[in-house]
């Protein structure tokens, strides 16, 4: 989720707890015999319920955070994919865009890397 309020009513914990849930499934992930692939979506980037449309900067802050922390270290990570969700409609093909791009110019393997995704439900 893209932001605190929605990570506490949905998934009724905070970020820091729900990155801490995150590192157990990849260590746990890792002790298989065949570790697979790790997806993780970002919900509500665009806007949420509860908080209304969402401010990019603090969206494209957050998604860094998950590449710097969890898709620089792929190797030991497995994550092979971010999504970028609107699941509740605040998006626009322009927002989009405009998120897009900002990562494009702030990550510098992007294009080597290039498993960025968009989902809209």
């Amino acid at each position: 989720c893209g932001n605190r309020r929605i990570f506490s009513k949905n998934m009724n914990c905070d970020i820091n707890k729900t990155f801490e849930r995150l590192d157990n499934i990849i260590k746990m992930n890792n002790e298989l015999d065949k570790p697979m692939n790790i997806k993780i979506a970002v919900s509500t980037l665009f806007g949420c319920p509860y908080k209304g449309k969402m401010d990019h900067e603090y969206s494209i802050n957050f998604i860094k955070n998950i590449y710097d922390n969890y898709v620089i270290s792929r190797s030991t990570t497995n994550v092979n994919e971010i999504l970028l969700c609107d699941t509740v409609g605040y998006g626009t093909s322009y927002d989009v865009y405009r998120v897009c791009k900002e990562l494009e110019n702030r990550i510098d393997d992007i294009n080597e890397w290039n498993n960025f995704g968009v989902h809209f439900s």
